[in-house]
């Protein structure tokens, strides 16, 4: 009996503690300096993200890949997977690789809505990370998000166990009320046998005299 069926039905935010996973999101980023959000299969945001200065929304969705790889922007998305199956990402970032490369900004303002100088001010606040630094805090971020995962694998067993006793609860009780109204049916049924022979034997009786 497979307890997780039907585990793709069910939300990230129904399997896991949402204030724990906002907890930790806020934890990291204050720690490692960087925008961060814990978002469900669908990409929406299942905790309130810890995006300080709007970085989220400035330096990620309001420009192709193409301008933020020219920035030298990149993120660490670490996938959050139950049972096989993808229910969300912890997403880290943006993050700069290197030093603001001011002419690249410059290049790139329009594509990111704002002006050139506005660009290179959002960019300074960016967190710098070289690559061991970037390689550590990536795979530290996996980790977590896999500790995340068997979190939610056990949550989601006990529920798929949980669901599975009710159901049997459910149909043992259905039976029971079929058999109580079965029984009293045959109680019925009796009554009416013993009435029958009851008449029977006053007819006998009148009979006989």
């Amino acid at each position: 009996m497979d307890f997780n069926d039907g585990i793709e039905k069910v939300s990230l935010a129904e399997l896991l503690d949402v204030e724990f996973l906002q907890n930790f999101q806020d934890s990291f980023s204050k720690a490692y300096g960087v925008a961060v959000a814990i978002i469900d299969a669908d990409g929406n945001m299942v905790t309130t993200p810890a995006d300080r200065n709007g970085f989220i929304h400035k330096l990620k969705r309001d420009a192709d890949s193409a301008s933020r790889d020219r920035l030298g922007l990149t993120e660490i998305v670490a996938p959050i997977v139950i049972n096989g199956n993808s229910m969300g990402a912890i997403v880290a970032g943006p993050i700069l690789k290197g030093p603001v490369d001011e002419e690249a900004a410059r290049r790139c303002a329009g594509a990111f809505n704002t002006d050139p100088d506005s660009l290179i001010a959002l960019l300074n606040e960016v967190k710098c990370m070289n690559s061991d630094m970037l390689y550590n805090s990536s795979e530290l971020l996996k980790l977590i998000a896999s500790s995340v995962s068997d979190i939610g694998e056990y949550k989601a067993h006990l529920t798929g166990v949980a669901n599975f006793i009710n159901e049997k609860l459910t149909n043992i009780s259905a039976s029971m009320q079929e058999l109580t109204a079965t029984a009293n049916n045959v109680n019925i049924n009796q009554g009416e046998l013993n009435r029958g022979i009851q008449e029977v034997n006053e007819i006998s009786g009148k009979i006989n005299e």
